[in-house]
């Protein structure tokens, strides 16, 4: 799995490899992103939003 992020661009994306697509769906990426990554990005909390934890 990558998370890739363009703070220029205010982008972020993951991408899985072919091994993980059973495993995580573009359906569980976007719910990653949604109520983890981004609510911590928009707070410009980057760490928080690479390492996922709960608040």
């Amino acid at each position: 799995m990558l998370l890739i992020l363009a703070t220029n661009e205010r982008k972020v994306k993951i991408e899985t490899s072919y091994g993980l697509e059973d495993v995580i769906p573009n359906s569980v990426a976007g719910k990653i992103l949604d109520n983890n990554v981004l609510l911590r990005f928009r707070e410009d909390d980057f760490s928080g939003g690479f390492s996922g934890a709960p608040r």
